[in-house]
């Protein structure tokens, strides 16, 4: 694209989603996090996540692992459907194609949650979510 030349729906979405190779050594196709997917996550955290764009001090970061331990199951429900894209990821799944959460290994999880809050571009706000998940 040139400079100043309208964006295309299609060279635009090839921007929004990488294949990303997991600790399982299986590959998935993940796109950047949703709107729609970042509001749900944003609903889990509530006012814990800090105003604006600056970085979490350490209390908020203490309190993001906190909910990140007690709610990491409506935190995947939100993040993993929405953004991975192939294989498809349901929570009620129709058919043999597609995976339920419970079909995705734990280390695959965990790997596939860091990619997408990092491609996502959520920075250090990213590492304190990805960390709240982890115990201490």
């Amino acid at each position: 694209m040139s400079e100043g030349e309208i964006a295309k729906a299609g060279e635009y979405r090839k921007t929004q989603s990488k294949v990303i190779r997991l600790p399982s050594g299986f590959y998935f196709k993940i796109r950047k996090m949703s709107p729609l997917a970042m509001a749900k996550l944003m609903d889990v955290y509530g006012d814990t996540l800090p105003p604006g764009r600056r970085e979490p001090t350490p209390e908020e970061t203490e309190k993001m692992r906190d909910i990140g331990r007690k709610k990491f199951a409506e935190i995947l429900k939100a993040v993993l459907p929405e953004c991975i894209v192939e294989p498809k990821v349901s929570l009620t799944p129709a058919s043999e194609s597609e995976l339920s959460l419970d079909d995705i290994a734990s280390d695959d999880v965990f790997a596939l949650l860091d990619e997408i809050t990092t491609f996502s571009g959520l920075g250090a706000r990213a590492a304190a979510i990805r960390e709240s998940f982890r115990e201490k």
